[in-house]
């Protein structure tokens, strides 16, 4: 009887503090907010994605080499991006001049450079000039003093020679790049930098005004001084300058002037323009005193009449190389020193 009594003791004992625990728990859960659950939840929710990060199988310096790789591709591709568009955008930027000759679009020229294999350095750029070639520009490759537009004559009346170098249907101004003899012209009798050459790709069928319009471009960038120059024109480039005296017979000004203004002396090679002008044209240049050293190969029967006529009408000097109708390509020595010493013989004041 007594010991059912203390179990039974026992027992209400138990109840009542199980029913103290509910209570006291419905008291807890009555006391917390609903916002600070959720903001336990996301914390336990994030320490356990911290844990995974952490326990990932990338050693941390990998992981960061990574992360630095992608950031400098990134960097690469908008720096590549930023370039291209700025280079399309590129434009000449015009400048004023004055000058009596019309439709000249002036602009700044592209410029850029090569270095020979001699180790001259050679300009190479392109100027635009309106209705002159396809394109409205004309490319050329220019070694030797620049002048500005201060001094221009000052410093010519010191240059002993400023070339201008045209070229025939069948090539270009890169034949006289690629065939050496631009660097040779600019190199082998300028040991005081008094040579200027400068070799352009105006185009064959040009004439007289459209040389003229080159001859003014190419002086307000100061590429040339401005004083008159010694001109090969070798075949079908000749047409610009039998142009110029053209010009010169018919005494219309401004045109008239042209053929002194331009043209210190002239260097044809077989220019076939000079069979078809007549003898008063071919006469000019003589009247003017023009000095003219006409060149053609021994295998070029055209280029010998071609100089025939010039040493009858114009008072020019002849001279015959090896070679066909391009002799200055096929003997490239004879040319060098037939051409300079011809043109060094010249004063530079001589027109």
């Amino acid at each position: 009887m007594r010991r059912q009594s203390h179990d039974q003791q026992e027992n209400n004992i138990f109840s009542s503090n199980e029913q103290n625990i509910n209570n006291n728990s419905n008291v807890i859960m009555t006391n917390v907010n609903p916002l600070e659950v959720e903001s336990l939840t996301a914390e336990a929710s994030s320490s356990s994605s911290s844990n995974k990060l952490h326990n990932s199988p990338l050693p941390l310096p990998l992981r960061r080499n990574i992360i630095f790789i992608l950031f400098a591709t990134v960097l690469i591709f908008f720096l590549v991006v930023y370039t291209h568009l700025t280079k399309s955008n590129s434009s000449f930027k015009s400048i004023s001049y004055s000058s009596n000759t019309k439709d000249i679009a002036m602009k700044t020229p592209i410029t850029d450079g090569i270095v020979s294999g001699s180790g001259l350095f050679i300009e190479k750029g392109t100027i635009a000039i309106a209705k002159v070639g396809k394109s409205g520009t004309i490319s050329y490759y220019h070694c030797g003093p620049k002048y500005n537009q201060h001094n221009n004559l000052e410093e010519s009346q010191q240059q002993n020679i400023e070339m201008l170098l045209l070229h025939g249907a069948a090539f270009s101004k890169e034949n006289w790049l690629k065939s050496g003899l631009l660097d040779r012209l600019c190199t082998e009798r300028n040991s005081n930098n008094n040579v200027s050459v400068t070799a352009v790709d105006l185009p064959v069928n040009s004439d007289g005004k459209d040389l003229n319009a080159l001859f003014t471009v190419l002086v307000q960038h100061n590429i040339i001084s401005g004083r008159p120059l010694s001109i090969v024109s070798p075949s079908a480039s000749g047409k610009s300058i039998v142009s110029l005296a053209e010009y010169a017979k018919s005494n219309t000004p401004p045109e008239k002037d042209y053929l002194t203004q331009i043209v210190h002396s002239w260097i044809p090679v077989a220019s076939g323009s000079v069979l078809k002008a007549s003898e008063e044209t071919l006469y000019m240049f003589k009247k003017y005193n023009i000095p003219i050293l006409a060149m053609n190969g021994n295998e070029d029967e055209k280029g010998r009449l071609v100089t025939k006529r010039l040493v009858q009408y114009s008072n020019a000097e002849d001279v015959e190389i090896q070679g066909g109708h391009p002799c200055y390509f096929d003997s490239p020595n004879d040319f060098i020193l037939l051409l300079f010493d011809f043109i060094e013989k010249i004063p530079m004041n001589f027109i």
